[in-house]
């Protein structure tokens, strides 16, 4: 059951109005997606915007706290999480991961977990 909530949460946020990037390797059963939104241009500041999408992405799989999906989408430094992790701490784990990455101006968190908590 646990497996298959996942799996469908993971398929919904596919399927919203942004593309998914590069999906990157599962690690200690956390995948990470970058998210492009195709409307927009690549001007300097959307360049910094995905080095910092690379950095959480990277901070997010190297935190072995965390189990499920999340897609990583960054707009003028602030780092939106949209996905579906196990637990509420896990989710608390998460926020405080990417606060932590360098450049990083706010998080705009919209993470849910498996007993279908908001964060």
């Amino acid at each position: 059951m646990k497996r298959t909530s996942l799996l469908l949460s993971a398929a919904l946020l596919a399927a919203s109005t942004f593309t998914l990037a590069n999906e990157a390797d599962s690690k200690n059963g956390l995948t990470v997606y970058a998210v492009q939104n195709p409307d927009m241009v690549v001007t300097g500041a959307r360049i910094r915007d995905a080095g910092i999408t690379d950095a959480t992405i990277n901070a997010l799989r190297n935190n072995p706290n965390l189990t499920g999906h999340i897609a990583v989408e960054t707009v003028d430094g602030t780092v939106k999480l949209q996905g579906v992790l196990a637990t509420p701490s896990q989710a608390r784990s998460a926020l405080r991961t990417v606060s932590k990455v360098d450049g990083v101006a706010g998080v705009q968190p919209e993470l849910r977990t498996v007993i279908f908590r908001s964060y």
